[in-house]
């Protein structure tokens, strides 16, 4: 009888678990994925958030801090599915930004289209370039 030994099987297992537990504790941080511009008139927030409804999502702007909170639901496999790869991550995620300019916050607006949240802060007067003219 011939017994084959793996020795870096127990590795992957505990790295696979590992690689597991991290990514779905991660997701908290690691999700949406963001870009932010500044232009002129505005701060912009672009998230990518695919499958996640617009109340499942909340938006927090407070004391210069811009957090968004979100929960990436669970898909639900019957029984007898047999699940070939499961790459898509689920729960709950949290992402802050410190908005470095003054913002109006009460014109802060947000959208949610086809699975993008556009979050626009229009800076405050104050902080908006102004022409002088010369008398």
């Amino acid at each position: 009888m011939v017994c084959t030994y793996r020795p870096l099987s127990s590795v992957n297992f505990l790295r696979n678990s590992l690689d597991t537990l991290l990514n779905n504790q991660n997701i908290r941080y690691a999700y949406p994925l963001v870009n932010a511009y500044d232009s002129v008139d505005a701060i912009t927030i672009v998230a990518k958030v695919p499958g996640v409804s617009k109340d499942s999502i909340s938006i927090l702007f407070e004391n210069g801090t811009l957090t968004i909170k979100g929960t990436k639901n669970k898909v639900n496999y019957t029984d007898s599915d047999k699940i070939l790869l499961n790459e898509r991550t689920n729960g709950n995620f949290e992402k802050s930004f410190t908005i470095p300019v003054k913002i109006n916050d009460s014109a802060i607006s947000a959208t949610l289209v086809n699975g993008v949240l556009t979050i626009v802060l229009p800076k405050s007067d104050e902080v908006k370039p102004k022409t002088i003219t010369i008398s």
